[in-house]
């Protein structure tokens, strides 16, 4: 089990909290018109390309020059769950089959609403052209980006007691 770092910690308690109220529509989420954008946060599951790798000393993302496909050998013959948890993946926005969509991408309003000490800009990371967090919150999401890992695109579980 991965740990988090303080900046995936706050998402994540932000995340759970929305889920926990039953994941309404949040006031002030970015919109864009443009389609065909790429999800920055993509699971193992349609993620098909590799855009960053997570630093675990650093405790932060080292951008790729371009975004590379994750290679066959990895999907045939390593676990892609533990693959997806040290990579961000890159994939197709999944739109109205994701959880996090509700007209826009919740999940990336709550990370632009993160709030990180290092802004970073996002002339370094390979999908910036077509990452649908920067279209609809505006490059201050990539701060908040480049200190968080994968996150889950489905709900967590419910613990019951």
């Amino acid at each position: 089990m991965k740990t988090h770092t303080l900046i995936e910690s706050q998402l994540l308690e932000r995340v759970s909290e929305w889920m926990q109220n039953g994941s309404p529509t949040v006031d002030g989420v970015g919109r864009t018109k443009r389609t065909a954008l790429s999800c920055p946060s993509a699971t193992n599951s349609h993620g098909d390309k590799v855009f960053a790798v997570f630093d675990e000393v650093a405790g932060e993302l080292r951008y790729l020059p371009v975004a590379i496909d994750v290679p066959e050998i990895v999907k045939t013959t390593l676990d892609m769950d533990e693959f997806a948890l040290k990579n961000r993946l890159e994939g197709k926005c999944l739109t109205t089959s994701c959880h996090y969509w509700h007209g826009a991408c919740q999940l990336g309003h709550f990370v632009s609403k993160v709030e990180v000490s290092v802004r970073v800009t996002s002339r370094n990371c390979a999908i910036k052209d077509t990452c649908r967090w920067i279209k609809e919150n505006g490059p201050k999401v990539c701060g908040t980006c480049a200190f968080v890992r994968n996150l889950p695109l489905s709900p967590p579980t419910q613990k019951t007691t």
